[in-house]
């Protein structure tokens, strides 16, 4: 289960995906720290359309469920699979889309 939270902007959709045990949490590793806070509370979900994916212009995707989804509805692909990062094992990654 993971959080999905949808902001519109003036220039289009962000998602923010976040897996629902990491709520609560702190991680921080060297200068990296990451606070999963209610800033990343959004609907409860399994998956997610991939049509709203692919509409997105920025993704904040943070846990292992939450990446998953990524890489099954192909917005991360295997040569994107590089730039999964990770703060005391827990992977993260923020995508802007070209046409932004």
């Amino acid at each position: 289960m993971i959080f999905l939270k949808k902001i519109e902007s003036k220039d289009g959709l962000i998602l923010i995906l976040c897996d629902k045990d990491l709520y609560g949490k702190e991680f921080s590793e060297g200068e990296v720290v990451i606070s999963i806070n209610d800033f990343y509370i959004g609907e409860e979900v399994n998956e997610v359309e991939p049509s709203i994916l692919e509409e997105a212009i920025m993704i904040n995707a943070i846990g292992k469920e939450a990446i998953d989804i990524l890489i099954k509805n192909s917005i991360l692909k295997d040569d994107d699979i590089g730039e999964v990062r990770y703060v005391k094992g827990v992977p993260y990654i923020f995508i802007v889309k070209d046409e932004v």
